[in-house]
């Protein structure tokens, strides 16, 4: 104290430290933030950092994060750990100054190169998200690994989430696992998760529902949304438990508390399905507008599903047109086909050929059948592209290869006409039977056509178009019923004909 009392800095901060922890005196944190004071305005760093702790928990003092800044600011400035990482936080978070990932990250750096796992784990979050620095998955590896290794939880899962995804390290879902593992040890609610999901997908491990249900509900039972909502997700499949939709319901509201998206699609699919509880579109909606806001694509999907056929909510074109195209900005296939269908037939959106064609062909590209026929027809038509028959029979084929009777309809329509084709009426006819047996109606009543007026493709058959009409109206083809009485009066006239007594003279 003598010391303190005549102006020596470090016997100041012993003094301060002292009357801050209670050791040897009664706990006083004015007294703390007196001493502390008078050594941080002598420049003794130490005192410096602490009087930030101070400030920041407002201890002795009036809570000020900006006087908390000013005093960890100065005590960074001269190596202080704990300092360091505290402006790394305060920039990270804004808190008492402007929100600054660059100053972040100088300030984690700084810290991190002197051994701090915290804030080489910050550093290494700031070089996987691009904040503050250039995106550098292989630098993020690095620090996670320097922080994972001093037993850092926060670090080891997601050093395990870079070697399951391969980002900036190679594809190791053994390793990925591993540091799962460690970082379940050390008390990682979210690692838990991690370790299921492998044992989900069958990645680095031999796959088995029932061990990913283990992990999952460890996770769940410590109220991790994730964890629930997958267990939910197994027991809506019937995956490694009993398949039971009332179970599936019970983790995915308990998820949806915290607000789980993901959570709130599933509850909203139960309820459209009538799945562990009674159909209910209104809820469905309700569920899928949540987790739709929330930016799920699933959801948005079904939302703008439910808005086209006016299930639990009026019918609105518009709205539907909404959600679809949020769901297909986020890349879904299904709805990437959707909104090219509106943009094609003006629903809820301008007629727009073209950005009808740009949304088919993304969808396309996915594999999506039914965007690949109507690019192919749009190609056909020159509908919103340059017509072009050779590149819609490409993708009506890639669609006819998926058993779409729609695009085999078209091939024949292709070959029997000679477009970006060689024309072939046998070819033809192959398509239309084709389509026609999967009871495409459009192609059965070609066929019906084709059969009647015979068109030098065929022996006209009067029969055989008939059967084709007839099946055409069995699957919904319009107007033809004046087709089928004329061809049967026509046929029993020939009956009739043919029928007719032999006179002999």
């Amino acid at each position: 104290m003598q010391s303190a009392e005549q102006g020596d800095p470090d016997a100041k901060v012993n003094v301060g430290y002292f009357y801050d922890e209670g050791l040897g005196v009664q706990q006083n944190y004015q007294e703390a933030a007196k001493w502390y004071t008078q050594a941080a305005e002598q420049g003794n760093a130490s005192a410096q950092a602490n009087l930030g702790i101070l400030y920041k928990l407002g201890r002795g003092v009036e809570q000020s994060y900006q006087e908390s800044a000013k005093w960890y600011l100065l005590a960074a400035e001269k190596g202080k750990i704990n300092a360091q990482e505290n402006m790394g936080d305060f920039f990270f978070k804004g808190t008492g100054v402007t929100q600054d990932y660059k100053e972040a990250a100088k300030w984690f750096s700084q810290a991190a190169e002197q051994g701090s796992a915290y804030s080489q784990f910050f550093i290494a979050y700031l070089y996987k998200e691009g904040l503050g620095v250039e995106q550098n998955y292989s630098e993020s590896a690095k620090w996670y690994l320097k922080s994972a290794e001093q037993g850092d939880a926060d670090a080891q899962s997601d050093l395990g989430d870079l070697y399951r995804d391969g980002l900036g390290v190679e594809q190791d879902y053994q390793v990925a696992m591993k540091w799962y593992r460690q970082s379940a040890e050390s008390g990682d609610i979210y690692a838990l998760v991690s370790i299921g999901s492998l044992y989900d997908e069958g990645l680095g491990v031999q796959q088995s529902y029932q061990t990913a249900a283990k992990w999952y509900l460890k996770a769940a039972e410590k109220g991790n949304s994730v964890g629930q909502t997958s267990l939910g997700n197994l027991y809506r499949q019937g995956f490694g438990v009993e398949k039971n939709y009332q179970e599936a319901a019970k983790w995915y509201l308990k998820a949806v508390e915290q607000g789980n998206a993901d959570a709130q699609s599933m509850l909203g699919y139960l309820y459209i399905k009538g799945l562990g509880f009674t159909q209910d579109y209104e809820e469905s909606a309700k569920w899928f507008n949540k987790a739709a806001a929330q930016g799920e694509m699933t959801a948005q999907y079904n939302l703008g599903y439910q808005y086209e056929n006016g299930l639990g909510v009026p019918q609105d074109y518009a709205k539907s047109a909404k959600w679809y195209l949020k769901a297909a900005e986020q890349g879904d296939a299904d709805s990437q086909s959707m909104i090219g269908k509106y943009y094609s037939s003006g629903l809820g959106v301008p007629q727009d050929y073209k950005k009808s064609a740009e949304w088919y062909l993304k969808a396309a590209e996915q594999g999506d059948i039914d965007a690949q026929v109507s690019i192919g027809y749009l190609f056909m038509k020159g509908l919103g592209v340059q017509k072009n028959s050779t590149t819609a029979m490409e993708w009506l084929l890639k669609a006819a290869d998926q058993n779409s009777a729609m695009a085999a309809n078209n091939i024949a329509v292709l070959y029997l006409h000679g477009n970006g084709v060689k024309k072939d009426a046998k070819k033809a006819i192959e398509w239309f039977l084709k389509a026609a047996e999967q009871d495409d109606a459009t192609a059965q009543l070609n066929l019906g056509r084709i059969y009647e007026y015979g068109q030098q493709i065929v022996p006209q058959d009067d029969e055989k178009a008939l059967s084709w009409y007839q099946k055409a109206a069995e699957n919904g083809a319009t107007g033809v019923g004046k087709k089928v009485e004329i061809l049967r009066q026509k046929l029993r006239q020939k009956h009739n004909a043919s029928a007719q007594p032999i006179l002999h003279k």
